[in-house]
Parts: C-alpha cells; structure tokens; sequence
C-alpha cells in the first residue's frame, strides 16, 4: 500500500502469498511477479496526527487510534489496506521473505509490458472504486485508488489515483498507499 511488493523470481506465481496475517494473489506481468492487491502489512498503527521520516508510521485511512486489531477491522484497511511513510515501506519484515518494495525498473518494466503509460493504468486498477472508471482487469492487479499523506494530520482525498511506492526515496512527503 501501497506499495506493492515484487519478486523476480517466484517458482509458483498465481499462488496465493501469506504474510503477518493477510494473504495476496499474485499475477506474472510480463516475467515479474506482482502482488494482485494492496499491501496490508501493519505492524502498528499510527493516528494521522503523528509522524516524520526517519521512523516508521503505519497508517489506515479514517483510523486516528492506536489499536492494531481495531484499524484492522475498519472498513478502510479491508478494501484499501494499509499507508505507509518511507521508513515504514522499507523496514525489514514489510514483505514477505524473499519479496521486495519494487524499484523504478521493476514498474517501468511492467508498464512496458503493458502497452505503456497511456494505457498500462487500464490493466492495474480493479473493476471497481475508481471515480473516473474501471479498470479491465486482464492483468488483474486489482489496484484500489487511495489515499496519500500530504503532511502530518492530513490525507488527501481518494481520488482517481493509486500512489505507489518504489524502494526509491524522491521527496520527504513521498506518501503513498
């Protein structure tokens, strides 16, 4: 959340993946394995209120507590999953073993595949919860629109946008879901 996590090698792509209590499907996009949605690793759960970027601070969209189990059964983190600062996207433990935070390459590669920028969004998004349309659905990513930090205390609106994280820092408010 995203920031999807991505394997080059992965033996039984189209499995699904388990992982701290969430399970993924996963889909091979042109020879990459890619989770199928978003990310919902969640080891702690921060208020919006709180954060900076050099700890890491989990978030769900609309939960201001602290009570991990709670912000897991809001309606937000099931169909969304979880935000993440930088520091959070790239602690240890964040994927799976043997998983990563994907890198520039790993997205360009994918978009490549998929008909490029102007059409490669089409393919990722779900069928579902995008304000501006669906998606098709035929590489199944099932990518929900989200959410995004833009400073301490403060989400963007869900709009028609996903954010997603590369393991490539490029801002201090590089938000993302």
């Amino acid at each position: 959340a995203f920031g999807e996590c991505t394997v080059s090698v992965f033996n039984f792509c189209g499995d699904s993946v388990s992982h701290e209590g969430a399970s993924y499907g996963t889909v091979d996009i042109g020879g990459q394995c890619w989770f199928t949605s978003n990310l919902r690793y969640l080891p702690s759960v921060s208020p919006s209120s709180l954060g900076e970027d050099y700890h890491p601070y989990y978030y769900v969209y609309g939960y201001e507590g602290t009570d991990v189990s709670a912000a897991q059964s809001s309606i937000d983190y099931v169909n969304y999953g979880a935000l993440y600062n930088y520091a959070a996207v790239t602690t240890s433990g964040v994927c799976p073993p043997g998983w990563h935070i994907p890198s520039d390459a790993d997205f360009t590669n994918t978009t490549t595949y998929s008909g490029g920028d102007p059409i490669a969004g089409k393919y990722f998004k779900s069928t579902y919860s995008w304000p501006l349309g669906a998606g098709t659905y035929s590489r199944r990513l099932d990518l929900m629109p989200g959410w995004f930090l833009v400073t301490v205390g403060q989400f963007a609106d869900q709009g028609p946008s996903a954010f997603l994280w590369s393991c490539l820092f490029y801002t201090s408010n590089a938000h993302s879901d």
